[in-house]
């Protein structure tokens, strides 16, 4: 038997396998792995496994990694042990996801319901009420036009290509999702689970855009337009993510708040919760957003935020398509529902040649703001 609520699985497991040591298999996200602890064969690749002793302790591991295996609230009744798992030890879930799982008693390595694999469907455990949903075009993942990617094969086609753009809010958090259209990848390792995208988004909470700032984050080079000024500004990637605030005039200050990212790889899909305290009062139904994907760079040029450089013609670890211009933008992708665009605000600008310090925001290509009456 089976049961959900927004945070947890429930599971009891019934008749004589009540009293008995049982491996609960599950397939969550992670790792995953064919065999049984037993060296048996799975119907399936589990990720986790939940390890009852029958008399109502239990912990929970990762199939690849079985010798640490983190305590589960359990109990024991006459008839029935039950079990609460956490979904945030099965790895990203979403609401329509399927958690496959078998079981079998540990000591005499039979499985139980005849080994049937059953399968669980997520019920919706979000409890984001979205503000802004906007779709993106498909294959506009080319900056102002012309960029393309490096040449090395880590760089996946469609990685850059932003697809989705969501904001929402639930009781304590600020919430904000990014879709691709190829699945994300980490290459390189990173503990957030991504590796070669960089994700902004931009916050204007004044007033018909009072204060703030109009210039990106450094080295993106672009700006809003300007009529609009964020004060809050989020940069996610695999390892540096931050928080910034900016002044009346301007100027930021880097913060390092603690903040939920989740990816889901095969989905392509990037969410971040904020906590709300971060941001001012106000109605974040009333703000503004504007989203920007870049590719991650760990060894930027000086006085670039730690993205990827754009050349003429693409090299292994860089941006092709590009000038000679010192301010042209190191973006890929805009979050907007209009074809074309971006690729005009981001190409509006004059380009320059020598020292990018004295250029202002108006020597900048731009890009979009998004409001919740967007449409």
């Amino acid at each position: 038997r089976f049961a959900f609520d927004p945070g947890n699985l429930y599971l009891a497991l019934d008749g004589p396998a009540a009293g008995e040591p049982v491996d609960l298999y599950l397939q969550g996200s992670g790792t995953a792995v064919g065999l049984t602890l037993a060296g048996g064969v799975l119907g399936f690749r589990a990720t986790h496994v939940a390890r009852s002793d029958g008399e109502g302790a239990a912990c929970l591991a990762a199939l690849a990694m079985p010798e640490t295996c983190e305590p589960l609230p359990a109990a024991r009744s006459e008839q029935a042990v039950e079990l609460q798992i956490p979904f945030a030890m099965l790895g990203a879930m979403e609401s329509g996801d399927l958690v496959r799982m078998v079981a079998e008693l540990r000591d005499e390595g039979a499985a139980l319901g005849g080994g049937a694999v059953r399968a669980l469907q997520v019920p919706d455990i979000s409890a984001m009420s979205v503000l802004i949903d906007v779709d993106d075009p498909a294959g506009d993942d080319h900056g102002p036009g012309a960029y393309t990617y490096p040449l090395d094969e880590v760089f996946v086609a469609g990685s850059y290509d932003l697809t989705r753009f969501q904001v929402g809010v639930d009781d304590q958090h600020l919430i904000f999702a990014f879709e691709v259209r190829a699945p994300i990848a980490n290459p390189w390792g990173s503990p957030r689970g991504l590796s070669v995208q960089t994700f902004d988004v931009y916050v204007d909470t004044g007033p018909d855009g009072e204060g703030g700032a109009r210039l990106l984050l450094p080295g993106r080079n672009a700006a809003l337009a300007a009529e609009h000024g964020w004060e809050y500004a989020l940069t996610v990637e695999g390892w540096d993510s931050a928080f910034y605030a900016a002044d009346s005039a301007g100027a930021l200050e880097e913060r390092q708040p603690s903040f939920d990212l989740v990816v889901f790889p095969t989905k392509g899909r990037v969410v971040v919760r904020l906590p709300r305290e971060l941001f001012p009062e106000g109605d974040p139904a009333e703000w503004g957003y504007a989203a920007a994907l870049m590719s991650q760079e760990g060894f930027p040029s000086a006085g670039v935020r730690r993205i990827r450089d754009v050349e003429r013609s693409a090299e292994r670890w860089r941006l092709g398509g590009g000038s000679t211009a010192v301010n042209q933008p190191r973006i890929l992708d805009v979050a907007w529902p209009e074809r074309g665009v971006q690729e005009e605000l981001l190409a509006d600008y004059a380009p320059a040649t020598g020292s990018i310090d004295g250029l202002t925001a108006d020597d900048f290509g731009r890009i979009p703001l998004l409001r919740a009456d967007w449409r």
